[in-house]
């Protein structure tokens, strides 16, 4: 006679195939070994041989001990939902890269489910059946230690917010299609912390994360009266400014009639230590030598006597502006979203006949 064949049930969860692409566990959240139906007596035998494997200590899981599932939501960490910067520090494609994602209660800051986000930044997150979704959002955190986790390096947070029904994706920033993380919707999450919205109030920010025509995200669907989008703007820079900096966003901000750095973020405005040359020439070069004027130039206004003067060149330590040919002396300051410093400039008229290149 021959031995019975066995069938080796096995719990299967949520897995990445070859290509990298995320897989969802089938319905049952089983598989069998078994290729074609058995008949009676090999389920007899299946059942015997099943018995006898689970009293031995190198027997396969049964059903009955294999862990429970219960639902799942797919989602990405978005490398980069804004314009272009100068990335020298941390950047959300280092943030997305092999972070942990976790499903947060709101209520009660519990951690209900985690997972990992692929090279490409997706993750499938799985819960079991001991989690009873509530009808109130949760928030979908995705946090990585910088320069790969290594000692001596920050972490940083981003996150959005979800709404769940039974074991599935009911909504999110984003829509319900798939929970997408950004600095937007970091900073819509922040924002609504800060401001204690509730359950409601939050509900109504699903779904306003939208593709703007320029190709960025925006949110331009939120009621004023639930959060200004002068505040999300001015938030929005502050993430950015900070992850650049090293710094995790969610520590950062706070609320005081608007967006604002809390104390301990580490970040300082721009300072101005000399102007080169001094006196400057009406309608020509300046430069402005600093320190902190931040990772890019979109984000730095430099102004004269209340008008802006275009920038030509920039660094974090230096700046190089043109003067109007009817400047004057007056105060020239430099802003960026954490400040404004603000010096004397000196200004002669311009002479003429100057040599090819001095003038503008």
């Amino acid at each position: 006679m021959r031995p019975p064949r066995k069938i080796a049930e096995t719990f299967v969860p949520a897995t990445t195939n070859f290509s990298g692409r995320l897989q969802e566990p089938n319905p049952s959240g089983y598989t069998s070994a078994m290729t074609s139906p058995p008949s009676n007596r090999s389920k007899n035998l299946a059942r015997t041989a099943l018995l006898v494997a689970a009293l031995t200590p190198w027997g396969c899981a049964t059903p009955e001990t294999a862990p429970a599932r219960g639902g799942f939501i797919r989602g990405r960490v978005i490398f980069d939902d804004g314009p272009p910067a100068r990335h020298t520090q941390a950047t959300m494609t280092e943030v997305a890269v092999a972070a942990t994602v976790s499903l947060i209660d709101t209520d009660t800051n519990e951690t209900k489910a985690t997972t990992l986000t692929t090279s490409g930044g997706a993750f499938l997150l799985a819960w079991d059946k001991s989690f009873v979704p509530g009808s109130t959002p949760y928030y979908l955190e995705a946090v990585k230690g910088l320069n790969n986790n290594a000692v001596g390096h920050d972490a940083i947070r981003v996150r959005t917010m979800v709404v769940l029904s039974g074991n599935t994706l009911a909504d999110s920033l984003t829509g319900p299609t798939g929970a997408d993380v950004s600095r937007l919707t970091t900073t819509i999450a922040i924002l609504a912390d800060l401001l204690q919205l509730s359950g409601n109030a939050r509900l109504g920010l699903m779904s306003q994360v939208v593709t703007l025509p320029n190709g960025s995200l925006g949110a331009p669907g939120i009621s004023a009266g639930v959060m200004s989008q002068s505040d999300i703007n001015t938030a929005l820079g502050l993430v950015t400014t900070i992850i650049e900096n090293n710094i995790d966003p969610i520590a950062s901000l706070d609320y005081d009639n608007g967006p604002v750095l809390r104390a301990s973020a580490g970040l300082k405005p721009p300072s101005v230590a000399s102007l080169d040359p001094s006196p400057a020439t009406a309608g020509s070069r300046i430069v402005i030598n600093g320190a902190d004027f931040g990772s890019s130039s979109g984000r730095v206004t430099v102004a004269l006597n209340g008008v802006t003067l275009p920038i030509q060149s920039f660094a974090s330590n230096r700046i190089e502006v043109v003067l109007p040919s009817n400047a004057a002396s007056g105060l020239l300051s430099v802003t960026n979203l954490l400040g404004k410093a603000v010096v004397n400039c000196d200004v002669v008229p311009k002479v003429s006949g100057s040599l090819p290149g001095t003038s503008f």
